[in-house]
């Protein structure tokens, strides 16, 4: 019993419809072939909107998840990291750089060139471009063969070093004649 009364589900209704005598309406029955016009027409409307509704749900969806894509553009010879599979283990995927961009298959893959010199192609998922930071440097002496050969950075001097430029630009409000003249004898010697 359901709250003082039974309980009213599809099957009773049945059961009872067919075994009392419950008189059934024969003047306003429609043909079955009227019915299933009716219903034909009705499932064609409700085709219609779930169709009109859909669309623009997936319209809504389509923005809710391109909302922050990022097309990954490469070009060719650009150096690039890679997410490849050292074995045959998912979970031992590691990522491999310094990798360089040979060919455009299309717009999501490419032709890599491996560090070991071979070419692979791969999807643009697993590729990121190479943005090397420097964090510290290290000094190295002349005399250390363990690196290799070693290419001098060129020295350029950005500020000029003429005495009136430095008198005009340098800020030395604060000093005294004599400590200004030094901070400027200083500049100019270095």
């Amino acid at each position: 019993m359901l709250y003082g009364r039974r309980p009213t589900c599809p099957l009773p209704i049945l059961k009872v419809s067919w075994t009392e005598n419950i008189p059934v309406p024969i003047g306003r029955l429609k043909s079955v072939t009227n019915y299933l016009n009716d219903l034909k027409i009705k499932l064609q409307l409700a085709a219609e909107q779930t169709g009109i509704v859909s669309s623009s749900n997936q319209a809504n969806y389509v923005h809710y998840h391109n909302r922050r894509k990022k097309y990954k553009s490469f070009e060719i010879s650009d150096k690039v990291i890679i997410f490849s599979l050292n074995s045959t283990h998912e979970t031992y995927a590691r990522w491999t750089f310094p990798c360089i961009i040979i060919k455009k298959r299309s717009e999501h893959s490419c032709l890599v060139q491996m560090p070991d010199n071979s070419v692979k192609h791969i999807n643009a998922n697993k590729i990121r471009k190479l943005n090397i930071k420097t964090n510290n440097i290290g000094v190295i002496y002349e005399t250390d063969i363990d690196f290799g050969d070693i290419e001098n950075t060129p020295v350029t001097k950005s500020s000029p070093t003429d005495e009136t430029y430095i008198k005009e630009h340098l800020n030395c409000s604060h000093l005294n004649s004599d400590k200004k003249q030094a901070v400027i004898d200083l500049l100019t010697k270095n």
